[in-house]
């Protein structure tokens, strides 16, 4: 293949990626919850050879957490697992209206249970009130996520893109004092309060994390994320006197023309990046955050600092990185077969087959399925006004979870379907849903990469016979791209947030300097633009870090697969099953994984990739 060639079809595999491992967690929810460290320098030289072995010793490090002490865990099958028993709706998506809540009025109606309770009125009788204005919140949130829904099916939607702006602002004032009523009803003891322990602390988080003092600012970071979906959905460039979309791109014989788009998207996208940057910051020191990343970190409740993602990504650049750079070219062919893969995929046939593999697997995923289809959850259309991506996202009154995606018909149709079932599955079992709920985006992730890492145990059934292997492939040079991606961008991302004054031309230099320490300009010709196609830097700040995160998770799972796949497979429901407010790390734990952060994980799991494709 051609060099040229070479270059353009793999920045496609990134973009796919960065697009197909969408932030699944919905947008719309990550959008309206989400509610000083010191970026340190990470290495400056890398390999100028490839090793032909995994090193064995791991590179020094200060900040990142101590891993817990012992040999690493083995799943194991004996905890049974048990889902929570959930009602479901049984309304279909196309019967269902979005109709405009009266947020005025239930903001009234918060200010008079506050106002009663300062007058003395019964506090157990304003906590009845309380809990019945929390499901309001939830009904209006779930008209939120019609409404998103609904604009993502069609960005020209301009209507409908308003009704979201505007609900989502609503329901996040909203959001604010319902956090002050319950923390001032959970500290009064004549209210009978008896939330758990971690309803409590995600109160408190929400308290410290907002004020009414930021809300303009959060309806202006809410404006220019729509200004970015628009841009993203509508922007061409000129060629040969036509407008021309980066999907048209791939059909067009001229290997400028993608790096070119990069270049002028990024003058586009790039203005409103340095805005929201700018809102951001203020929204962050505004409420005592030294920058917007500690600010981010916090408000994901995640149990890893921004220090320890930089060291995390210190050891994929010295042994993940040049693992990945040796196997694409050796690999090359069984890769390439998978993209290149001229297969056309039949939307309802492949999704009866898909059903039928998965439920060999997982038979507890299927009533998931099951409900998805029945009540047509989902949307694959394809079209030149739906947003790109794909997300799963759920209507909370009803638990009924969506499906968002594109269905093209290849082989990563397949691929995606099966990353998106792993969330939707997880929504419908397992739903943490309601005002005040929490769950960790790293672990709604697990759900997403382990299915898709699980499921290659029956790559022939779902590919065929003559695309199993190059699936397989395809499956460990993705994960380990997403271990790379998910350090780099967090990295990009914290120079940003710590260089708030920096101009377009610093950011595109400085990510540039990032991606040569991780290869990435050796390998696929980054010039420092393309930054700006990955929607998640716009939409879900300091989101990407989940990715590899995750990714060290669900890789667990599938290394324990190539011992005992019944363990692996048990392991991965102990991870679906979790309950409400569960943290990253102690899940794995406990589903007897290893700590993503342990030291030595990096090497096993670079060992384990080069083992098991060493083996088709």
């Amino acid at each position: 293949m051609k060099k040229t060639a070479l270059k353009t079809a793999i920045i496609a595999l990134i973009l796919c990626v960065a697009l197909v491992a969408t932030s699944c967690r919905a947008l719309v929810d990550v959008a309206r919850d989400y509610l000083g460290s010191e970026v340190t320098s990470a290495p400056t030289d890398r390999p100028t050879e490839v090793p032909t072995e995994v090193p064995t010793e791991q590179p020094e490090e200060s900040d990142a957490s101590e891993p817990p002490a012992g040999n690493t865990p083995t799943p194991s099958v004996s905890e049974e697992i048990v889902f929570p028993d959930i009602e479901h709706g049984t309304v279909k998506f196309s019967d269902m209206v979005f109709v405009m809540p009266d947020t005025d009025a239930l903001i009234a109606d918060i200010e008079r249970v506050q106002s009663e309770y300062g007058e003395g009125a019964d506090a157990a009788a304003c906590l009845e009130e309380y809990e019945s204005l929390c499901q309001r919140y939830t009904d209006a949130s779930s008209m939120a996520s019609i409404a998103y829904i609904l604009y993502c099916l069609d960005v020209t939607n301009d209507e409908m893109q308003q009704n979201y702006e505007d609900l989502n602002n609503s329901l996040t004032d909203v959001s604010w004092r319902l956090t002050d009523l319950g923390i001032a009803l959970i500290e009064d003891p004549a209210s009978g309060a008896s939330y758990s322990q971690d309803y409590i602390d995600m109160l408190y988080l929400g308290d410290m994390l907002n004020d009414e003092s930021i809300q303009d600012l959060v309806k202006q970071e809410t404006e220019l994320t729509s200004q970015y979906e628009e841009l993203n959905s509508t922007f061409t460039i000129e060629y040969n006197g036509q407008q021309v979309s980066y999907d048209d791109i791939s059909s067009i014989d001229d290997s400028t023309l993608i790096y070119r788009y990069f270049d002028e998207f990024n003058a586009a996208a790039g203005e409103i990046y340095i805005q929201l940057v700018d809102v951001r910051t203020e929204i962050a020191t505004t409420l005592g955050y030294d920058n917007y990343t500690d600010y981010a970190y916090d408000s994901y409740d995640r149990d890893f600092s921004p220090e320890d993602s930089l060291a995390l990504g210190d050891r994929v650049k010295a042994y993940i990185a040049p693992l990945y750079f040796e196997l694409i070219f050796e690999y090359i062919a069984e890769y390439y077969g998978f993209i290149d893969n001229a297969t056309e995929y039949e939307q309802a046939s492949t999704m009866e087959s898909l059903r039928s593999n998965i439920e060999a697997v997982f038979p507890e995923l299927i009533p998931a399925w099951d409900y998805m289809i029945e009540y047509e959850l989902y949307n694959f259309d394809l079209s030149d006004v739906k947003m790109e991506g794909s997300y799963s996202t759920t209507i909370e009154n009803l638990n009924a979870p969506f499906m968002y995606s594109h269905w093209d018909g290849d082989v990563t149709t397949i691929s995606t379907i099966i990353h998106e079932f792993g969330h939707y599955s997880n929504f419908y079992l397992n739903p943490d849903t309601g005002w005040n709920s929490g769950g960790s985006l790293d672990l709604a992730e697990v759900d997403s990469q382990g299915l898709e890492l699980l499921m290659l145990n029956r790559a022939e059934q779902i590919y065929g016979a003559e695309n199993a292997d190059s699936a397989r492939v395809y499956a460990m040079m993705t994960a380990m791209y997403v271990l790379i991606a998910g350090c780099m961008e967090d990295e990009f991302q914290q120079y940003a947030y710590a260089n708030p004054d920096a101009t377009l031309e610093d950011l595109n230099a400085e990510y540039y300097r990032i991606a040569q320490e991780y290869g990435f300009d050796f390998l696929y010709g980054y010039s420092g633009t393309e930054w700006a196609m990955i929607h998640h830097h716009f939409q879900s700040p300091m989101y990407y870090i989940s990715y590899a995160t995750s990714m060290l998770g669900a890789l667990q799972v599938f290394a324990a697969g190539t011992e005992d796949y019944d363990a692996a497979c048990h392991a991965y429901l102990s991870i679906q099953s979790r309950p409400q407010y569960s943290k990253f790390r102690e899940t794995l734990i406990s589903a007897g994984l290893s700590d993503p952060f342990d030291e030595t994980l990096i090497n096993e799991i670079a060992t384990t990739i080069r083992s098991y494709l060493a083996g088709l």
